[in-house]
């Protein structure tokens, strides 16, 4: 066996390649009603998000997943984002790129 083939061997899959479809709500698993859900304001249409996932204890950043949904949305739609979608999107606010 080649140097090369006895490295990919020993590797653990990284199941964010092998599957790289994000969990639906449902799939996570979580109830939302126990969920640490931060709002950026106090009217309808404020952001609600919520970190999950994870090493137990992690929390913001951290978590392996962040939710978000709309406050009042007659749908309760939850959008999922993984971590590294979460920073670059606080980049760009940032960076001022959604105003």
């Amino acid at each position: 066996m080649a140097p090369g083939d006895q490295a990919a061997t020993r590797r653990k899959p990284n199941p964010r390649k092998s599957n790289p479809r994000k969990p639906t709500l449902a799939e996570l698993g979580v109830d939302q009603a126990q969920l640490d859900w931060q709002r950026s304001g106090t009217d309808a249409g404020s952001l609600e998000v919520a970190f999950v996932g994870g090493k137990p204890g992690r929390t913001g950043a951290g978590a392996e997943w962040v939710l978000l949904r709309v406050a009042g949305d007659p749908a309760g739609r939850v959008l999922v984002y993984d971590r590294s979608e979460w920073m670059c999107f606080l980049d760009g606010v940032g960076r001022g790129e959604f105003g």
